[in-house]
């Protein structure tokens, strides 16, 4: 998030404060995180009283999941606004959109935790320099914290597309947040040793010279059997002929409404493919030249068109574009020491050797 008073803080916090508020809006503010707290607390305090009616509305309305949308204002305090604004519009549509944001807020947390055993597969496999082993302790809570940004950014897509003239609606921000969450809920998964899924190698791959490696999982849920998706995942640890280093995670969607939704044709020079899936991965980032741009999480597939390559885009990646002048791409959320190849190869060898264990459970 971003720097906050400390002052201010404190006085937001303090137990008159809290205790007012409580009263006022009929909540316990000690069921939510302190982040949410805070942010719902930053926003009321701009509030006069003849607007709490409307406030209290929304909470009675969108309960827990109404008012944990308010983190999204860690990034600016007028998304508090819109937050309101549009549940006023739309209030069937937000009441799923922030059914799913309160899960991909979950998810990120989740996902943090999850990447801590990659951090440590990667602290204890290598010999590392103290500067090595700084950077490669803050990529978890850089990647949850990447994942907090996106989902704001989704809320921004929401209220452009419900505000402004242009191709998209409500509805195609809602399948946004519902990619990210499916997506998300596979992948945090993998690292948890819980058995809501069980995921089944079904493939795995290794280019000769050994930088590449791929898997392909079917993915069961308990007695109810396969879910129909699939998971997919590609690393190559290094940059060669064959593109950018990269961590790639793929999801194959089974419903026809998501599969519509991320049905694109990419043209590799003259070559057209069709793609069906919900990416979301790491890469070092070059442009077009060969310089290094960074290192980004990458969500969806925003359109791109240049001579050798060019994609029509998926409805994530179309959002975020809308959102963010970064489109699909996310540099802000990481200490860019990771773009370099040394620390970002440490990283893909150890998820290697983390799916390689993943695949070898029966």
């Amino acid at each position: 998030g971003q720097n906050v008073d400390i002052r201010d803080y404190s006085f937001m916090m303090s137990l008159p404060i809290r205790e007012q508020v409580e009263k006022d809006f009929g909540i316990d503010l000690s069921e939510f995180d302190v982040r949410t707290q805070y942010q719902f607390l930053n926003f009321i305090k701009t509030k006069s009283a003849d607007e709490f009616p409307k406030i209290i509305k929304f909470k009675d309305k969108f309960g827990r999941n109404g008012l944990t949308a308010f983190l999204a204002m860690e990034y600016g305090a007028e998304i508090g606004d819109k937050i309101i604004d549009f549940s006023d519009k739309s209030p069937e549509i937000s009441k799923e959109i922030y059914s799913r944001y309160t899960n991909i807020i979950d998810l990120a947390d989740r996902f943090e935790t999850g990447w801590e055993s990659i951090e440590k597969d990667t602290l204890s496999s290598f010999v590392l320099s103290g500067e090595e082993k700084d950077i490669i302790k803050g990529v978890p809570a850089q990647i949850s914290e990447s994942i907090r940004r996106r989902a704001k950014d989704l809320f921004l897509a929401l209220d452009l597309v419900s505000s402004e003239e242009n191709n998209y609606g409500a509805e195609d921000a809602a399948l946004a947040f519902e990619a990210l969450e499916s997506s998300l809920t596979y992948i945090a998964a993998l690292y948890e040793a819980n058995k809501k899924y069980d995921f089944s190698l079904k493939e795995s791959q290794s280019s000769p010279d050994g930088s590449e490696k791929s898997y392909s999982f079917g993915i069961k849920q308990g007695d109810k059997g396969s879910v129909g998706d699939t998971l997919s995942i590609f690393i190559r640890k290094s940059a060669s002929d064959r593109g950018q280093a990269r961590i790639n995670f793929s999801i194959k969607p089974s419903e026809e409404h998501l599969r519509k939704a991320f049905s694109q044709k990419v043209r590799y020079g003259e070559k057209m493919k069709q793609l069906q899936d919900i990416r979301i991965g790491f890469d070092l980032d070059k442009d077009k030249d060969g310089n290094m741009r960074g290192f980004s999480m990458d969500i969806g597939r925003s359109p791109f068109e240049r001579e050798a390559y060019e994609r029509e885009g998926d409805i994530l990646g179309k959002m975020l574009a809308l959102a963010s002048e970064h489109k699909s791409h996310n540099y802000d959320s990481f200490d860019q020491r990771i773009s370099n190849p040394k620390v970002f190869e440490k990283i893909a060898v150890a998820l290697t050797k983390f799916l390689d264990s993943k695949s070898t459970k029966k």
